[in-house]
């Protein structure tokens, strides 16, 4: 396994962002996080000393394995995600995480926002909305709580719980910049229609951030410009996708 990675560290740049998404079981023991992999395990702190290596723009880790959460003491950063699919190393279920993470990234309902892209954070709290209403389906009491953390504290958010809520450091900032899949537009559609399109979205994401620093007055009067806007480019964009063609 470090191999696979120092193989990528050869060919990366300080412009690169990197993504690393695991799945299958981990163990926490003898105060040892790691996941488990046909012949050599992984360890945390083998993954902390390779990570450390890398000078990249920013570096996402999603772990959906069992007893995940010593991954975000040990991993934890400034630029650097971390998102585990258990809150603590007694959460030592298979987890259900993993699945509904790439089914929001392949139907695109991750996408909760509508701007043509999945953040890491739409895909992460997707992932545990979903986790939560299927053991709620199913009968059984969850086992398993994701927790978010990229400020680098290393203390991390448990997302159902305080996705709407300002953490110290404004946990999940970094996560909602982080696209890790974009969806694309006819080759028909201005490339800078497709820029106008996102950057209002960005604006909004950035403005419903800052809410309780500013009046209601002011907050809805300027959030109502901004969806404005993004509604009349989307309409372009949509109109032109259907005709093959720029609007006159």
């Amino acid at each position: 396994m470090l191999g696979v990675f120092e193989d990528y560290a050869a060919n990366v740049t300080a412009e690169d962002s990197l993504v690393m998404y695991f799945i299958r079981h981990g163990s926490f023991y003898n105060d040892q996080a790691k996941m488990y992999f046909p012949g050599e395990n992984l360890r945390a702190d083998e993954l902390t000393v390779w990570l450390d290596t890398l000078s990249l723009k920013q570096i996402a880790v999603v772990n959906s394995t069992s007893s995940s959460a010593p991954f975000i003491d040990a991993l934890s950063a400034p630029n650097r995600i971390m998102c585990t699919a258990a809150k603590n190393d007694g959460e030592v279920n298979a987890t259900e995480f993993m699945k509904w993470v790439i089914q929001g990234l392949e139907d695109a309902k991750a996408d909760c926002n509508y701007n043509e892209g999945v953040t890491l954070w739409e895909a992460c709290l997707y992932a545990a909305e979903e986790t939560l209403a299927w053991y709620a389906h199913e009968g059984f009491i969850a086992t398993e709580h994701l927790i978010l953390d990229d400020d680098g504290g290393g203390l991390g958010l448990q997302l159902i719980q305080n996705k709407n809520e300002e953490n110290g450091e404004q946990e999940g900032a970094l996560a909602k910049q982080v696209f890790i899949r974009l969806f694309t537009f006819s080759e028909h559609v201005p490339a800078q229609w497709v820029e106008e399109y996102r950057a209002t979205i960005e604006c909004i994401e950035a403005l419903k951030h800052r809410q309780s620093r500013k009046p209601d007055d002011v907050y809805y009067g300027a959030l109502d410009k901004l969806f404005i806007q993004a509604a009349t480019i989307r309409r372009k964009i949509r109109t032109m996708e259907a005709e093959g063609e720029p609007d006159s």
